[in-house]
């Protein structure tokens, strides 16, 4: 565009019949300013434009910086949520255990077979089937390169290590599961996966203790005891780390 503006004056300059060099002078002189100035404001405006542009930019990478906080926030309360409801099942598990070596190792008397029973099955619970931290979101960061958009490094380094400790943890207890919860689930039938049948008849009561006894299952108790503790110790790890990093996102 200046080209073209510059054009017709130059020919006017150089064709301009009579007209003094000072003249000239002075129009060349009035006319470079001119386009200097219009140089100056078309460079002006195209700085504006992008520093325009950059600022949207960032104002939309912030508000996507919010959403994805709030959505490892929920994350994070679901799995303290969770945690605290595995301490509570697993302190049942040990008390349930505890009742069943009474009978099968201590050979208390049994007093009761329907409670028994239920013990047994209760016993299993969390030997196979712990919660899992929730982490759809940060494997969705990490998947589409967008981890960046957390803009504190401690917050993104509280992430990655949160993650790997409750990975560690998982592949900590896989290799410590005991034979206890499938061979109760073998020897006792289920109305539901921790729950026994109740309108066992007296008959099939005394069969399923019987088979209880001569079992192999008195020998995985203490295992399956030792396990309880382990992954109650574990989660409280992971309960913490994930209440520290909770902190830090709702408030980076």
């Amino acid at each position: 565009m200046l080209l073209a503006q510059l054009k017709p004056k130059v020919v006017r300059w150089c064709f301009i019949p009579g007209e003094s060099s000072s003249v000239l002078w002075r129009r060349l002189r009035l006319d470079g300013a001119y386009l200097v100035g219009e140089l100056i404001i078309v460079v002006s405006g195209v700085l504006l434009a992008l520093a325009v542009d950059s600022w949207n930019d960032a104002r939309l990478d912030r508000a996507e910086e919010a959403l994805v906080l709030d959505r490892l926030a929920a994350d994070l309360q679901l799995d303290t949520a969770n945690y605290a409801f595995v301490q509570r099942g697993l302190e049942a598990k040990v008390g349930s255990l505890r009742q069943v070596r009474d009978v099968l190792v201590a050979n208390m008397p049994l007093l009761d077979s329907t409670s028994f029973i239920a013990q047994v099955v209760r016993g299993a619970n969390f030997g196979w089937n712990q919660p899992v931290a929730l982490r759809a979101t940060y494997d969705d960061l990490i998947g589409s390169g967008r981890l960046g958009l957390v803009r504190s490094v401690e917050v993104r380094d509280r992430l990655a290590r949160y993650y790997a400790l409750d990975t560690d943890i998982r592949n900590r207890i896989l290799p410590r599961r005991t034979g206890y919860p499938a061979l109760s689930y073998r020897l006792v039938p289920r109305r539901e996966e921790f729950e026994p049948e109740t309108d066992l008849s007296p008959e099939n009561l005394r069969r399923i203790v019987a088979q209880i006894q001569s079992s192999d299952l008195e020998g995985e108790i203490t295992a399956e005891l030792n396990l309880a503790r382990f992954i109650a110790e574990r989660f409280r790890e992971l309960d913490a780390a994930a209440r520290e990093l909770l902190a830090q996102v709702e408030d980076p």
